[in-house]
């Protein structure tokens, strides 16, 4: 009678249950989104318009570090989401000229990118559009 007793009692024994997983979402790296006018030679109306660059994450504004040559006169503000850097002349953009672009800057959690966003860009005036045949 001993023996089935034993046997009762491992049989009964409760299986331990290990915690559920707590699941967190997977951090978001800071780095560049899209570029827009994208980098290169490219076919441009509106000479004035703001180079937009969309990151990840929102930027520091206060973070911002903007180089152009050749030197130009700009200003910059952050989207109302904070996650687009608008950059824009002062006066315009000239036509067939190259610019180069060097962006550094952080995210408003402090997030550092590894390097300076570099590209180059340069606006060609628009041929063959409609609007030009006025």
């Amino acid at each position: 009678m001993a023996a089935a007793v034993i046997l009762f009692l491992r049989v009964t024994k409760k299986a331990e249950v290990s915690p559920e997983p707590t699941l967190s979402p997977t951090p978001i790296p800071f780095e560049l989104e899209n570029t827009f006018p994208p980098p290169g030679e490219q076919e441009m109306g509106d000479p004035s318009i703001a180079l937009q660059l969309t990151f990840t994450r929102p930027v520091d504004s206060l973070s911002v570090v903007v180089k152009i040559k050749p030197v130009l006169e700009i200003s910059y503000a952050t989207s109302e989401g904070g996650k687009t850097l608008l950059i824009k002349p002062a006066t315009q953009w000239a036509y067939k000229t190259k610019y180069d672009v060097s962006v550094s800057l952080k995210s408003q959690d402090g997030q550092v990118l590894p390097a300076p966003i570099e590209f180059s860009f340069k606006f060609l005036p628009m041929e063959d559009s409609p609007l030009t045949e006025f």
